[in-house]
């Protein structure tokens, strides 16, 4: 008996051996890669803003945020001069954005954060601040997106109050990593 035989026999009598004898059909493929090459690179980066505070004036308008300092990128797909992500394979991606923000005087205000592929905002969130709340908020945005080799993704802002992004790593960050590289149209 092979091992890989050993190992599908005792999985299936593991789950055979119940109390209640109901027995449970399980496909479960044991190659473990063993016999499969992996097709594409793997794709992951974080980036951070420790450099400095961004300006974002009062504003309808988002704009984009700055992660200039780069903590890692296994494929080189993200620029930190212009703050983009560009995915060198198609697939379905972990997209996440945050932005930690400083208003310029106590004031009720929002905060708009967006995941922007292209010209077009895919995914953003909303978050209201309190003027009685004297520290910085932190506003997050994530989802999980198909995107096409060569697409553009970058994260933008904006906040109904005039204030400054807050420059620490662990509160201002973009990161991607992608969960699939197969998906069908």
């Amino acid at each position: 008996m092979s091992d890989k035989e050993k190992k599908k026999k005792h999985f299936e009598r593991n789950f055979n051996d119940d109390e209640s004898n109901t027995v449970v059909k399980v496909n479960v493929n044991l190659n473990c890669g063993e016999d499969k090459q992996e097709s594409a690179n793997p794709s992951a980066f974080r980036a951070v803003n420790v450099t400095g505070p961004q300006n974002f004036p009062a504003s309808v308008n988002p704009k984009q945020v700055e992660y200039p300092n780069e903590v890692f990128d296994l494929n080189d797909e993200y620029n930190p001069v212009s703050s983009t992500f560009i995915p060198k394979q198609a697939g379905v991606y972990m997209i996440i954005g945050s932005i930690g923000f400083q208003a310029a005087m106590p004031a009720n205000y929002t905060v708009r954060i967006l995941i922007v592929v292209g010209e077009t905002a895919v995914v953003f969130d909303n978050d209201f601040w309190g003027e009685e709340l004297t520290f910085g908020n932190i506003a997050s945005v994530s989802g999980i997106l198909r995107l096409s080799a060569g697409d553009e993704v970058r994260i933008f802002a904006n906040s109904s109050t005039d204030g400054n992004s807050i420059p620490q790593g662990t509160i201002t960050h973009f990161e991607a990593a992608r969960i699939s590289s197969i998906f069908n149209d």
